[in-house]
């Protein structure tokens, strides 16, 4: 199911050269977490989907925490 989520994180992955391994890496999570994000079986936390969005726009927010 595509959503909002969905889309950002496929975006986010797109612009990490399609690396799973780095997008998981880049959010902080598994890679078995970041399958179910991106098919849409489980739902994306809120802090996670901001760290995607934050991929997308190329910001780094985490390396300010």
């Amino acid at each position: 199911m595509e959503t909002p989520q969905t889309r950002t994180l496929q975006r986010a992955l797109a612009l990490l050269g399609g690396s799973k391994a780095g997008l998981a890496a880049a959010l902080d999570i598994t890679g078995d977490e970041l399958e179910g994000y991106l098919d849409g079986t489980q739902p994306l936390p809120d802090l996670l989907f901001l760290d995607a969005l934050d991929i997308v726009a190329g910001l780094n927010r985490k390396a300010a925490r």
